[in-house]
């Protein structure tokens, strides 16, 4: 494995031992020797991608984890059910390192066969992964594990979230430098599309997905004709209020359309946006910014790039660190490369 990977057996042993970080080729590389169910069933893609995904020291998981389960008695699979639901709504208003502790903390205390909960709660977990905003490399390591978990339930309703969850935080453009995610969110949202035609939140984040994708590489009447199917399946399958992760609000939907719009320079997006101010809760500082970074987006794709790139930074920069999420950081790339696009 050193051999293929072009690294030393030195390298390779503290990289097992998560001592130092795997670079994208070593995974790669163990992906095309074991295959990626294989390193799944081992527990390989989890190690080497865990050191850096979860920005906290592996001490505290474990403690926390055990002082919990010290609390509480035995829980079945209708508890962890729930628990993930919970956790699902939590993202919404919770972000940065606490919420991700939460997820690490009861993953690592579950049980395992239960795969299902694993499905979600991996997907949660790459849906906050660090440094998404640049490379997006960690991200598609829990969105394989999540997969991978979602598969082993043979479920379909879970096979379908999953990808579906997956697709759509992966096909974010950002820098315009990880057009490798945006591959692997098109396979992913294209998968689901084929494995149930029911309609679904999950088919919903779908064909955002291949929108944004489409957006990011400039083809206006694919991305537009796909919205128009998106737009179509949220008229049957929408909500209101907070929502979770894997529910789609009406605010929460016009952000994805007012990304897409955006993207494309579009002077629909004001209309999106101004729906999702309109349409948001209270007490959703988050959103609020997401919205005005998307109004600089807008700004940039249309010709201002200077004026869009100051109106993003400065909502960005008023938001508190603790608050920001990749998905903040990702648009504020996609603001500051709107240049390269044009």
């Amino acid at each position: 494995m050193a051999v293929a990977a072009h690294t030393s057996f030195s390298n390779l042993s503290k990289i097992e031992r998560g001592l130092i970080q795997a670079s994208e080729d070593l995974i790669a590389a163990y992906e095309t020797h074991l295959g990626v169910e294989i390193m799944q069933r081992r527990g390989v893609l989890a190690a080497l991608v865990a050191g850096a995904v979860i920005p906290l020291a592996l001490p505290d998981v474990v403690h926390a984890s055990y002082t919990a389960a010290l609390e509480e008695d035995g829980n079945g699979i209708d508890y962890w059910h729930g628990r993930a639901e919970q956790l699902s709504t939590a993202r919404m208003t919770m972000g940065g390192d606490a919420f991700t502790q939460r997820v690490a903390t009861d993953l690592f205390k579950m049980p395992t066969g239960i795969w299902a909960v694993s499905a979600t709660m991996l997907t949660l977990l790459g849906n906050q992964a660090p440094r998404a905003a640049q490379n997006g490399k960690d991200a598609r390591g829990w969105y394989a594990l999540g997969v991978g978990a979602a598969d082993k339930s043979q479920d379909t309703a879970t096979r379908v979230i999953t990808r579906g969850r997956a697709a759509l935080c992966m096909s974010q453009p950002g820098d315009g430098k990880s057009r490798g995610n945006q591959v692997v969110a098109a396979r992913l949202a294209n998968e689901a599309l084929g494995l149930s035609d029911r309609p679904t939140v999950a088919r919903l984040d779908s064909f955002i997905a291949l929108a944004l994708v489409a957006a990011s590489e400039r083809n206006e009447a694919e991305a537009l004709s796909l919205l128009a199917q998106a737009r179509r399946l949220f008229d049957q399958v929408g909500t209101t209020g907070v929502g979770a992760d894997h529910e789609m609000p009406d605010w929460r939907y016009a952000l994805s359309e007012s990304r897409v719009l955006s993207l494309l320079g579009n002077e629909r997006a004001v209309t999106a946006q101004d729906w999702a101010a309109a349409a948001l809760p209270a007490n959703m500082p988050r959103y609020v910014t997401q919205i005005d970074v998307q109004r600089g987006l807008l700004m940039a794709r249309s010709g201002d790039l200077r004026g869009g790139v100051k109106y993003a930074r400065e909502a960005l920069n008023a938001l508190p660190v603790a608050q920001h999420n990749p998905t903040l950081h990702l648009i504020m790339d996609e603001v500051e490369a709107s240049g390269a696009q044009r």
